[in-house]
């Protein structure tokens, strides 16, 4: 008697969930693990430049008169890039419907504009910045 072959389900990319409710706290989840992804693969020296890809990657998604040379053109995600766009999107959406359903909370710290900026290039130009972070999570105070 044959084996019974094993069934598994699929999902049709082309569609979208909905009616999906989700906790807020899944937004510091994901930035808590796209943060470790980050500092435990040794990736903070390269951060900036995949996060370019992914710009990269966005604007042609939302250009629908590419041609295919240029299709050709978007940069490819290696296992680790795809994970961390994966993620990154996701929290990028979660964040939007946050923000469009008035769920933020404005956190005030002790760093300026200037600092949080000079944070934004160190990272981008991938210098280690982990300390830097630690110093500035350290001062953060919820404000209602």
């Amino acid at each position: 008697m044959a084996d019974k072959l094993q069934t598994f389900h699929t999902y049709d990319f082309s569609k979208t969930i909905k009616d999906l409710e989700v906790s807020t706290v899944y937004i510091s989840a994901l930035q808590n693990i796209i943060s470790k992804m980050i500092m435990d693969d040794d990736k903070w020296n390269t951060v900036g430049e995949v996060f370019a890809k992914f710009e990269k990657i966005v604007e042609a998604a939302a250009n629908p008169d590419l041609t295919e040379e240029e299709k050709d053109a978007v940069p490819k995600l290696d296992e680790w890039e795809a994970d961390l766009y994966t993620l990154f999107s996701l929290l990028q959406q979660l964040k939007f419907k946050a923000k469009e359903q008035d769920l933020e909370i404005q956190t005030k710290t002790t760093a300026t504009k200037e600092e949080i900026a000079a944070l934004g290039k160190a990272m981008l130009s991938g210098e280690d910045v982990r300390d830097k972070i630690q110093d500035l999570e350290s001062s953060l105070k919820v404000v209602k």
